[in-house]
């Protein structure tokens, strides 16, 4: 049965994705069936190997969801590796449908990156820009503290400056746009952070 995805072609729909977005089958040994020109770049060429990929480390939710019905996992922040040395986080959809395994992602960089575009002039120090990352990336206080070796309280005031020096409008306008992340949608008082 797995034959009939030895010459997988997906043609109209790789054109139809945006450039950013990463797109892997593989069947269900996990050997590589097709991948996209990004998920080449992300993860290497791996046409005809097994993966063993960040997206597929995880291959034990996919299961999980497979014997619940539901026959998908979403993964958040995976480190993908080229295998060159290159590492990237990824936010990942793996689909099971029983004959074979998509992913389909998007690396969370280029989330990030939009992110500390939207506040570069805001003038953050280097450790309020350190706790706005991890923010952006979903982080709670409390794994902002235990990340950065820092007391939830230095965590509070960092975001407290942070809402200071960022304008209201980029904060919604900027940043509560973005897929995963929502920093605020308005200024926060102190006693609510």
């Amino acid at each position: 049965m797995e034959k009939q995805f030895d010459k997988l072609e997906l043609g109209p729909i790789e054109k139809a994705l945006p450039a950013s977005i990463g797109v892997c089958v593989k069947d269900s040994k996990r050997r590589v069936l097709f991948q996209n020109r990004k998920c080449i770049e992300v993860c290497g060429k791996m046409s005809g190997q097994v993966c063993e990929k960040s997206c597929m480390r995880n291959f034990q939710n996919i299961l999980e969801a497979e014997a619940a019905g539901l026959g998908m996992s979403v993964e958040y922040g995976l480190s993908a590796d080229d295998g060159i040395g290159n590492i990237r986080l990824i936010d990942a959809v793996v689909i099971n449908d029983g004959r074979s395994l998509t992913t389909i992602f998007s690396p969370v960089r280029t989330k990030l990156q939009e992110a500390r575009e939207a506040v570069k002039d805001c003038k953050l120090s280097p450790s309020q820009q350190r706790v706005f990352d991890l923010v952006i990336q979903g982080r709670s206080n409390q794994e902002i503290a235990k990340a950065l070796f820092i007391s939830i309280p230095t965590v509070r005031t960092h975001l407290t400056r942070i809402y200071e020096k960022i304008p209201a409008e980029t904060l919604k306008l900027n940043l509560s746009g973005t897929t995963r992340y929502a920093f605020v949608k308005s200024r926060p008082k102190s006693r609510d952070i």
